[in-house]
């Protein structure tokens, strides 16, 4: 179970595990590769359901595409991006999260999955309001048992610098949004694995 940061052994043994995988990745860069493969790998490996999931802001990524062999139905979102992979059971969608999430029925789908799509979505001086709206939403429409899956940017827990807590914001925060929705964090967040020797280079940032 990964609740930690990206440590370079993480990356290099998800590299090895999906290395046929990953090769379906329009970029295989670290940041794409990372995001993409530990959702799928927590997915494989833990004890939801295998109903229904929900890919919250898919993008070109394969994830969906490739979790389909393993679930009854797989739904993606995004509000632009076409995306090229198909299965008979994987359902295509575009547009805006919030009006798409209410065409689920409550307590319906087993999993969740958000590759740094949810923070992104609205923020002001306030807050991340787009990440606290999403949770709540997700919290009415995720099967008891069921699962949140991110594997977000965040800034440090050690970062003192005044970014706000906007797009970009920290561990604990994005924590403290989804427990006061209504979830349970899954395991103790490991702070201490936090390291010096890699960062993860995005190719936005």
């Amino acid at each position: 179970m990964y609740l930690k940061y990206c440590e370079k052994k993480d990356l290099e043994i998800i590299r090895s595990k999906y290395k046929k995988e990953i090769e379906n990745l329009p970029l295989k860069n670290d940041d794409s590769t990372y995001k993409n493969f530990v959702i799928y790998d927590f997915v494989l490996n833990s004890d939801g359901g295998r109903d229904k999931f929900l890919d919250c802001g898919a993008g070109p990524s394969p994830l969906a595409w490739l979790l389909c062999d393993h679930f009854k139905e797989g739904h993606m979102i995004d509000i632009s991006v076409n995306n090229k992979f198909t299965k008979d059971n994987l359902h295509h969608n575009i547009g805006d999260f919030f009006t798409y999430i209410e065409t689920h029925q409550d307590g319906s789908i087993d999993y969740a999955l958000d590759g740094c799509s949810l923070t992104h979505f609205d923020y002001n001086e306030e807050g991340n309001i787009g990440l606290v709206k999403s949770a709540n939403f997700l919290y009415k429409k995720i099967k008891k048992g069921g699962y949140v899956i991110v594997a977000s940017d965040v800034l440090s827990h050690l970062d003192e610098s005044d970014y706000g807590q906007n797009e970009f914001i920290k561990v604990k925060d994005m924590i403290g949004i989804y427990e006061s929705a209504g979830f349970n964090l899954a395991g103790k967040f490991d702070y201490d694995s936090i390291n010096d020797d890699f960062i993860i280079d995005l190719d936005y940032h």
